[in-house]
C-alpha cells in the first residue's frame, strides 16, 4: 500500500519532469514567465486563516490553447517574537511557520489565438510541505523544535491573461487546492494577481 507521501512525491516528480520537458523542447518564443502575489485562506476542521502569499511559475505552449507550466509558491502562516519579564524571570519566544507549494500543470485558454484578452482554466498536482520552528526560554531554561509534513495538493482554477503590450501583461487568478494531509486535509483558497512576461510577443 503506498503512502500519501509516495504518491505526492510520484506524481510532483512525473508533472515537473513533463513541464520541464515542454520547456527544454519549446521553441525560446513560446516560453512564459510570471511572477505573482496575492493572498491565501487556508481552512481546516472549521477554523481559518488568511495570509499574504508570493510565487513565479515557468511555462511552455503546448498548442493554440494549451500550456503546460511548473510554480512555486511560499506563504507565511504563522509568526510571533516577544519576550517579558514577570516576577525576576524572563521569558522569550520565537515561533514561525510556512506553507511552501510546488506544483505542475495545464492552463488551457478559452479565447481564440491571438486575443488579448485570454480567460482560461486550469489544473495541476503538487506537493504542499507546512513547516513550523520555534524556541522558548524560561530563566535558564529553554526548549525548541523544527518539524514539518508534506502532502499531496490538487489544484483547479481559472483566470485571466490580458497582453498590455505584445510580450507582456497582467494576469489576475483563483485557485482552490485541497491538501491531503494524514491527519486532516486541508483547504487553500487563493486569488492572486501577476505580471507574465512571453517571449516572441503574444497568443
Amino acid at each position: 500500500m503506498f503512502s500519501t507521501r509516495s504518491v505526492a512525491v510520484f506524481a510532483v516528480v512525473s508533472l515537473f519532469a513533463m513541464s520541464w520537458t515542454a520547456v527544454a523542447q519549446t521553441a525560446s518564443d513560446k516560453i512564459e514567465i510570471t511572477g505573482f502575489g496575492g493572498g491565501t485562506h487556508l481552512r481546516a476542521d472549521g477554523e481559518g486563516t488568511t495570509k499574504g502569499t508570493v510565487g513565479g511559475r515557468v511555462g511552455a505552449v503546448a498548442g493554440k490553447r494549451v500550456l503546460v507550466f511548473g510554480e512555486f509558491s511560499y506563504a507565511p502562516l504563522a509568526g510571533f517574537s516577544g519576550s517579558a519579564v514577570s516576577g525576576g524571570t524572563a521569558f522569550a519566544s520565537d515561533i514561525s511557520s510556512k506553507l511552501l507549494d510546488f506544483n505542475g500543470g495545464v492552463n488551457v485558454n478559452l479565447a481564440p489565438a491571438g486575443s488579448k484578452l485570454a480567460p482560461y482554466v486550469l489544473g495541476a498536482l503538487g506537493v504542499g510541505r507546512i513547516s513550523a520552528k520555534g524556541s522558548t526560554t524560561v530563566g535558564n531554561t529553554s526548549a525548541s523544535f523544527d518539524g514539518s509534513d508534506s502532502a499531496l495538493g490538487a489544484s483547479t482554477g481559472f483566470g485571466l491573461r490580458y497582453f498590455v503590450g505584445r510580450n507582456w501583461g497582467v494576469q489576475p487568478e483563483f485557485r482552490y487546492t485541497r491538501y491531503f494531509f494524514d491527519n486532516a486535509g486541508i483547504n487553500d483558497f487563493r486569488f492572486s494577481g501577476g505580471l507574465f512576461y512571453r517571449f516572441g510577443g503574444g497568443e
